[in-house]
Order: structure tokens, then sequence, then C-alpha cells
């Protein structure tokens, strides 16, 4: 289960909407291992990041979990498969550079020089950048230079992509040319005087398995999906937290997510 803010919140309402009750997953009071009122589902509560590398471990740490899409691209999806959208935590991966600057594009940062980029996407990061013409046209192949924790790898020094760890957005004031950061209404960007150059992907929660589960399993966990999206209308997030005359956990049907549901 996701334990990131927002969504947190958001992926309690929907457990509960859908009759599984929980212990200990309060917001802002949860333990790491809540109790779902399912006795077939034992439940933990782990960041998104680390879900992908939990599913893809040979020691069958977990079977399935809710995750984003954002983090699935970035860790990989070998030996994972999505049981379905559950469409909330919805947002962007998108570069982003200071208000003022003159650029326009990747290509304009590119041109000038040696760039500095931070990301918690360091691989999204590398493949958006690498994907680039101008980045071809002067590097070919090479691969960015990646700063993780101390440790440098890849083949192009020109071009260093820095793991940032949260707070992405501050190392543009803290000197990097660029940073590449998840963002839901871009209101932060407002704030600390930042615009989008581009985007890079949508995201979005959804419901993950291993691909290796057993039968059983397999049809436990679909059962719970449909018990999830089928007990579940949905809302835009913003609404849910803005529109003070709505009950807690409840949620108002938007008729667009029917055709979503198959994508």
């Amino acid at each position: 289960m996701n334990s990131n803010g927002t969504n947190r919140d958001n992926t309690y309402n929907l457990l509960r909407n859908a009759g599984y009750y929980t212990i200990e997953y309060i917001p802002g009071k949860e333990l790491p291992r809540p109790v779902l009122s399912d006795s077939g589902i034992r439940a933990y509560l782990i960041r998104p990041q680390a879900l992908v590398m939990e599913l893809r471990s040979n020691r069958l740490i977990l079977d399935a979990g809710i995750g984003s899409a954002d983090w699935m691209r970035e860790c990989g999806t070998q030996g994972i498969t999505k049981v379905g959208n559950l469409f909330y935590a919805k947002g962007q991966v998108v570069s982003i550079v200071k208000k003022e600057s003159s650029v326009e594009n990747l290509d304009d940062l590119l041109k000038q020089g040696p760039i500095l980029c931070a990301s918690e996407y360091v691989n999204i990061t590398r493949d958006y950048i690498m994907q680039n013409k101008t980045y071809k046209d002067k590097f070919g192949s090479k691969k960015p230079t990646i700063v993780f924790r101390g440790e440098e790898y890849g083949e192009n020094p020109e071009v260093k992509i820095l793991y940032s760890d949260g707070k992405t957005e501050l190392y543009i004031t803290k000197g990097a040319d660029m940073v590449v950061d998840f963002k839901k209404t871009g209101k932060t960007l407002e704030t600390l005087n930042l615009r989008k150059l581009d985007k890079i992907m949508n995201s979005q929660a959804a419901l993950y398995m291993r691909e290796d589960c057993s039968d059983w399993k397999k049809n436990k966990i679909e059962e719970f999906y449909q018990n999830l999206i089928t007990n579940n209308d949905w809302i835009d997030e913003e609404l849910v937290t803005k529109n003070t005359t709505l009950k807690e956990g409840q949620w108002i049907y938007k008729e667009r997510f029917k055709d979503e549901l198959n994508k």
C-alpha cells in the first residue's frame, strides 16, 4: 500500500469504501504493517519506489501492491504485470528550469554546454536526455554520468544526473541547470519561480502483481481489484481535499473513468 501524503489518504479511503476495514492505517497514525479485515490479505506500508523492487525480488516478499506508473518505469517491470488502474495520484513527470531561463527546450540547454540535472528518477531522466536529437548529435550513444550517493557511473561527464532523494525542485537553487520531478498541479513551481520545460510522462496509481503468482493468489488479487473499482466512485483528488462539504471517504462519480478501466 502507498505511503505518500495525499496518496496515503486516498488509499485509506479506497480500501474503506471497498469494505476493507483497517487497523493501524489511519493516515498520520499508521504502522508499517496495518491489518485488513480480509484475513486472506497480509498488508504492508511501503514507498512506491520500494514496491517495484520487492515485487521483483526472488525472495517472494510481496505478491501485489498499489504503486504508480512513474516508479514502474523508473525501476523496470520485469516479472510484474499491471492488474488495472486506480485513477488517483494522477500527475506528470516533467523537466523543470528557472522561470527566467532563456531556454525553450532541452535542445537549447544542451547547446549551452555542460549541464547538471537533479532527479529521483535517474533512469527516466537519462532516457529522456539520450532520446534528444541534439544530445545524439553531440554525444552519440554515450550515457550521461549518474551520481548516486557518492558513486558515479556513465560515460559522459558533460551531462550529469544527480540523484536528489527528495525536495528535488530546490536543487535548482543549489546550482542545477534542470530538475526532473513529479508534479500534480504546478503550484509549487510557481511558488519557487520555476517552470515546466517538457512533459516526459503521465502517471497514476494502479494495482500491480508478480507474474509468477499462483493461480489462487492471482484470483485473490483480481477479486481485490474488482472490489476496489466496483465499490468506489472516482473523483479528482483536489476536489476531495478542497470541498469541505464532502464527508470523509466520499467519492463523486465521474462518467469518463468507465472507459479507462480497460486501458
